[in-house]
């Protein structure tokens, strides 16, 4: 039997205010938990009524720019010319020397094929004089060779010369022999005269390719990171270095220095550059880091996205309304993992930068680096930077990978075609883009780490646009803006996109045109990314793609066409054609007649279509080419790469009516059908490589650290990388191959998923790679090691990574280990076939380089 419990009524009022107050304060709990994830926004008002101005001098004096064919790069305060057009291009660095010469032109060809126009490059001293007087500029330091092959494909150079650049190479690439001498990085005239030397040598090797010779070099990069210890002092060193280019015969239009860490920019002798990276692995902690700058838009520097830290430093370089253009020479297209620390950056991360950098003004895209490569054995050393020479890192040995676009094989990561969609964009429209001035909106966030506002910016001509959002910013988890709306106020008259609010998901970072000129029809706006045309003789194609969260409207001005048409509803609306929430795909075409008759077609992309994308040349007329399969091609061909499958298949749009021939038989998939494109499919023999894996030698104690080290903050700061000795102790395994098919296959990748410290690849030749464990698997092309091995085996050694081993390793990746345990074991191994279908074009296309 139950008892009953009577309470006294006051006691019952107490509990009922305490339950009340609970669940308020659980309510306000939950609230606040769903305002991080989705805030309201009504809206962002952006002034832009200023009328654009034009462009003013430069303070800059170009070097020779006119071309033997009369054509002429310029530079005015805002942009680069091209025979007096506006030119955004893009930039991507590629290492000649970290990579070998019998691959250059099918590197340089991904790098065209993914939208670079101008390759830049370290010509890395220790490389070419690693002893002093013999000079190497054979095999891969063949530096002629290698400008040679970028001009025969179209694309420009840009060399940057040093002596000292950094690039995570040994004494910044100034030879060991050089050091000893004395003084370096300074007017010292011992020092400068073994630069002048080396100068001549770059200077004969170049000789005749130089852009006012008909050649591709239209830059020099003159040192690297410098301020100096003196300005004035420093300023005569950069201005030393330029003289000595010029009287060597290194003349071109441009000369830059990089502008970051309070770097000297001698006033109109050469442009400053900028940059920034996704993370910070020089980062003397082991935590996480705060939310990066470079997502955030600079509108009070050039140098990061957060002013206030700027203004505390006191540094003299960055000011938006210096008299020169806002170049980028380093945005990180990667990272190099280091010993100490090994983020894992997403294709997100890349790319999301992109729209920032773009919205801050750039008017050069310069990445660094696009393409990974691999340190050459040295004569007398090894060539990486380490804490060994008296630098801040320890970096792997041989692999210069930078988890970069392109990897240190030349295979595609997701992030070579996630940039690509704004690569595109800047060849077909960067010409519209570059004039445009930047502003910003009326409330911004107070520092990077401030979340609590939308990030954008707007670029205008003062009556056409870009609107650049930014809702992704790596680590971090951003609100979902709910009901965006921009207000955008323009001389003569205030635009509101999207006319219905949007909703801006976590991790959206699109590019929205407004006004946009499509012959003479005007897009008010679009909420779709603009990503690329194709001019054809009687109507032109616009391809968009729908950012994956982001509702994807077009807007039609009224009075400014004669007619839509298509498989698509639109309803008028506020004086235009709205087309809401369109369905993307190759079919969702949109067809719009001009009042003269003229029409163009809008061409909706999923995001994937659009990354898949290609475009190339069949008998004379631009097609894009649909595939998922890697993509190069050259003057005669298309080459396509697949990993592990034989099967081919892709789409040309618009179609074409000739059959098509190749390595292999290439079937019309779409014979006989009435389609807008063509669909062909090719199968290659299937050729999987047997292997056989076998441990040899178990794992060994993981060795200390830093044993010297007693403090425990100070041993983590100083953490170096193990001895090459160390591995003849590591756990080791050994792969034998049966039979590598160098005829049959264009590579065969050899994936690692192990876990450890640090891993080397080796034969009987020596060591042939190596790799700081990050948590993602380890990608090895075996061609280049294969063909020169006398054997058919070689041979994994991992240390081991102990439980409280003091390296930065994302959270996702660092194994779950026992206090007191550590780990070394290879979890899985796999051999990958690349295979290739090269196709005939019907008609070679020449490689356009305006020279």
């Amino acid at each position: 039997m139950l008892g009953v419990v009577r309470i006294h009524p006051g006691l019952v009022r107490k509990i009922s205010f305490v339950v009340i107050g609970v669940f308020i304060a659980l309510h306000g709990i939950f609230m606040r938990a769903q305002t991080v994830s989705r805030r309201t926004v009504s809206n962002v008002l952006v002034d832009a009524s200023q009328p654009l101005e034009p462009p003013q001098d430069t303070l800059y004096k170009t070097g020779s720019s006119l071309s033997p064919t009369g054509h002429r790069i310029g530079v005015n305060s805002r942009y680069l010319t091209l025979d007096g057009t506006p030119w955004l291009p893009v930039m991507g660095e590629f290492h000649y020397s970290r990579y070998p010469e019998s691959e250059w032109e099918s590197e340089i060809l991904k790098m065209k094929a993914g939208g670079v126009q101008i390759i830049s490059t370290y010509v890395i001293w220790i490389h070419h004089e690693e002893v002093e007087g013999e000079f190497a500029w054979t095999g891969q330091r063949d530096l002629r060779r290698f400008v040679n092959l970028c001009a025969r494909h179209g694309l420009y150079v840009y060399l940057r010369i040093g002596p000292w650049v950094h690039g995570e190479v040994r004494n910044g690439g100034i030879p060991d022999w050089v050091m000893r001498k004395g003084p370096t990085r300074e007017s010292n005239p011992d020092f400068l005269s073994y630069v002048q030397r080396f100068d001549r040598q770059i200077a004969q090797q170049i000789q005749g390719m130089m852009w006012k010779d008909g050649g591709p070099i239209i830059g020099i990069q003159l040192e690297n990171e410098y301020a100096g210890k003196n300005r004035e002092e420093a300023e005569q060193y950069i201005l030393k270095l330029k003289r000595m280019a010029i009287e060597n015969g290194m003349d071109t239009p441009l000369y830059s220095v990089t502008a970051w860490d309070n770097a000297v920019v001698p006033p109109g002798a050469v442009l400053p550059m900028y940059g920034g990276y996704p993370d910070a692995p020089w980062d003397k902690t082991l935590e996480d880091l705060s939310a990066s700058e470079v997502y955030a838009f600079r509108f009070s520097t050039r140098l990061d996205g957060d002013a206030e830290k700027i203004r505390r430093s006191h540094s003299v370089n960055g000011d938006p309304r210096e008299p020169y253009p806002f170049l980028t020479a380093e945005v990180g297209a990667g990272i190099q993992d280091t010993y100490r620390r090994r983020p894992v950056v997403s294709p997100d991360d890349i790319a999301a930068m992109c729209p920032v950098f773009l919205g801050s003004g750039v008017n050069l895209l310069g990445f660094y680096m696009y393409h990974g490569g691999e340190n050459p054995d040295g004569r007398l050393s090894t060539l990486q930077e380490s804490k060994a020479t008296g630098y801040p890192t320890d970096v792997p040995v041989k692999s210069y990978d930078f988890q970069a676009p392109l990897s240190e094989f030349g295979d595609e990561r997701p992030s070579f075609r996630r940039l690509k969609l704004f690569t595109y964009f800047l060849r077909d429209f960067g010409e519209d883009l570059a004039p445009m001035t930047v502003h910003a909106p009326s409330k911004n966030p107070e520092s990077p780490q401030d979340l609590s506002l939308p990030r954008l910016s707007v670029r205008s001509s003062g009556e056409s646009g870009f609107i650049f959002v930014n809702n992704h910013v790596r680590h971090k988890t951003m609100p979902s803006w709910k009901n965006l709306q921009v207000t955008i106020k323009l001389p003569h008259e205030t635009l509101k996109v999207p006319d219905i609010p949007i909703v801006i998901p976590n991790g959206a970072y699109p590019i929205w045109p407004f006004n946009l000129d499509m012959k003479g029809i005007r897009l008010r706006y679009s909420t779709a990314q603009l990503f690329t045309k194709l001019e054809g003789s009687n109507e032109t194609d616009y391809f968009f793609f729908a950012v994956p969260g982001v509702r994807p409207d077009f807007c039609f001005t009224d009075g400014t066409f004669a007619a839509v048409s298509g498989n698509v509803p639109w309803r008028r609306f506020r004086g235009c054609t709205l087309l809401e929430n369109v369905t993307p795909g190759l079919a969702s075409n949109i067809v719009v007649q001009s009042l003269d008759g003229r029409k163009i077609r809008v061409v909706l992309l999923r995001r994937v279509e659009a990354e898949n994308a290609w475009k190339t040349m069949f008998a004379g007329q631009g097609k894009i080419l649909f595939t998922k399969q890697q993509f190069i091609e050259d003057e005669k061909r298309i080459y396509l790469q697949s990993n592990g499958d034989p099967h081919f298949a892709f789409t040309i749009f618009p179609k074409i009516s000739t059959a098509l021939s190749g390595s292999a038989p290439i079937e019309d998939a779409r014979s006989g059908q009435t389609t807008e494109d063509s669909m062909f499919i090719a199968t290659l023999p299937e050729n999987k490589v047997e292997f056989k894996l076998s441990k040899v030698r178990d794992t060994p104690s993981a060795p200390a650290v830093n044993p010297a080290e007693q403090n425990a903050e100070a041993a983590k700061a100083s953490v170096v990388a193990p001895e090459a000795d160390a591995f003849s102790k590591a756990a080791g395994w050994k792969i034998s191959i049966d039979g590598y098919p160098t005829a049959a296959l264009s590579d065969l990748f050899l994936q690692i998923d192990y876990a450890g410290d640090v891993a080397r690849l080796s034969s009987e030749s020596g060591v042939l790679t190596d790799n700081f464990f990050n948590g993602t698997p380890w990608v090895v092309g075996l061609k280049r090691f294969m063909a020169a091995n006398k054997s058919d085996s070689i041979h994994v050694n991992v240390l081991p990574l102990a439980w409280d081993a003091p390296i930065k390793l994302e959270t996702q990746f660092r194994p779950h280990l026992q206090e007191g345990s550590q780990i070394a074991n290879i979890r899985d191994v796999k051999l990958i076939s690349q295979y290739q279908l090269v196709i005939d074009k019907v008609k070679s296309e020449p490689a356009i380089l305006r020279k």
